[in-house]
């Protein structure tokens, strides 16, 4: 059983690994998601977050595609919740209080679970506050007594009647001060922090729940409905495979070799080594040619701005410090130049040389076959999300994991010259690379156990 959950904002991904071991969890879900997961052979989809702007939010068409071949579709909290409204005749199995008030017509409109939020670097941090966790924080101030009706009437209003990105919870009191008593808009403020009800995460939670209890055994959904292929989606279709392919294309030279570079610097030494004989001998074949004379004059000129040395008086008494003269400095730039064309040329050439060593050793395909399955594994995985997660392990623990597990050891004395020798230009490209494989290794074990 193949389980796919989308989430963003609402809940972050060690929480959903914790009561779905072995799900993937996907960015917030938008128009082609679906359809995408279930060719990949999702058997038990759950939607919490969804893109309302920006992206084309998910069609109704794909979840009745998804539940015409048997997939499990659940939804709650967000745009979940929303869908499940909209398709829970159909199938589509809505949890939570959010999907209720919206399934019974006490909700209608979509911005009352909309917020804003920050990039996937971020973890999708909320940056303001939906409608729902609102009502659902006014109403439990109201069972406790903290406000009174009219108060938190009040309150409601005035929230409702902000922009959603603008709601949040010291605009929403800012508004109120002119329309509720100052000692019980005090009081709810004392109360708040503990007493904020976070409603679209609870439902995120309760809609796990249900997954899990559903379990492993449960046989393909059997739809009521008979699927009707249109126009319109057959469109969508095309699109979707359109993107598979782009998707699906060779994978970067650089991305081989990091293949290869995981195997420790030996393994990567010895190729470079023999790369790198070739290719001095090809850069004595192909010398770059000279530089043009602006090119030069462009150099030279860049060269004074560093130096601080705006007037030909200043660079003249420069150039007379250093015992150097206008044409000993037009040569110097020919030389500059001539070297960074020189360096540009040979590090394309060495990659090439490299994947070169690789065919006549007859172990390209091997890398560049693992690197075209993460290519394609890693954006499931989605390493980027859950770094934001506590729950992830920290550069730290993968690097100990690669070191002793992988290459079994020690992790060395000097990381940066590590990473060097493999010709990263920084730690965070190393890093990076040992992230990356750690969530491709784990991908592999999840699935296998499923």
């Amino acid at each position: 059983m193949s389980v796919v959950v989308f989430i963003g904002p609402t809940i972050q991904p060690g929480e959903v690994q914790a009561q779905l071991p072995g799900a993937r969890c996907l960015p917030p879900v938008q128009q082609g998601d679906v359809y995408r997961v279930v060719r990949q052979g999702a058997t038990s989809i759950g939607i919490i977050d969804g893109f309302f702007s920006g992206a084309p939010s998910v069609w109704h068409k794909e979840v009745l595609w998804a539940l015409a071949k048997g997939t499990h579709v659940f939804g709650s909290a967000s745009m979940g919740a929303l869908r499940a409204a909209e398709l829970h005749s159909f199938g589509m199995r809505g949890v939570g209080r959010i999907f209720e008030w919206f399934r019974d017509g006490a909700l209608e409109d979509d911005d009352e679970v909309a917020i804003i939020h920050g990039p996937a670097e971020l973890a999708y941090l909320p940056l303001s506050e939906p409608m729902v966790n609102i009502r659902a924080t006014l109403e439990c101030a109201g069972r406790a007594s903290v406000i009174s009706p009219s108060s938190l009437l009040t309150l409601s209003m005035g929230a409702k009647a902000l922009f959603f990105p603008e709601r949040n919870w010291p605009n929403i009191l800012a508004a109120a001060r002119k329309h509720v008593e100052a000692s019980e808009l005090a009081a709810f403020e004392a109360w708040l922090p503990l007493g904020r009800i976070d409603q679209k995460l609870e439902d995120a939670r309760s809609m796990l729940r249900v997954m899990r209890e559903a379990g492993a055994g449960s046989p393909p959904f059997k739809p009521s409905f008979r699927f009707v292929h249109t126009h319109f989606w057959e469109a969508l279709v095309s699109r979707c495979e359109l993107v598979a392919q782009h998707e699906t294309a060779d994978p970067e030279p650089e991305s081989i070799l990091d293949e290869l570079r995981l195997e420790g610097v030996e393994s990567y030494g010895a190729v470079r080594a023999r790369a790198t004989a070739r290719l001095v001998s090809n850069l004595a074949k192909n010398a770059p040619e000279p530089p043009t004379e602006a090119a030069v004059k462009a150099w030279i000129s860049h060269f004074r701005q560093r130096l601080g040395l705006p007037t030909l008086a200043r660079f003249d008494a420069w150039m007379k410090a250093n015992h150097t003269t206008p044409e000993a400095m037009e040569n110097l730039a020919a030389r500059e130049l001539s070297i960074a064309v020189s360096l540009k040329n040979a590090r394309s050439m060495l990659i090439a040389s490299m994947l070169d060593e690789l065919r006549l050793a007859d172990t390209y395909t091997r890398y560049a076959g693992k690197a075209f399955q993460k290519m394609n594994a890693l954006p499931d995985v989605d390493g980027r999300l859950e770094a934001g997660n506590s729950s992830s392990p920290d550069t730290l623990q993968i690097r100990l994991w690669y070191f002793a597990q992988r290459l079994k050891i020690p992790v060395p004395d000097n990381i940066y010259a590590y990473a060097a020798d493999l010709d990263y230009a920084n730690l965070n490209n190393f890093n990076a690379a040992l992230r990356d494989e750690y969530n491709y290794v784990r991908l592999n074990l999840a699935e296998s156990e499923q």
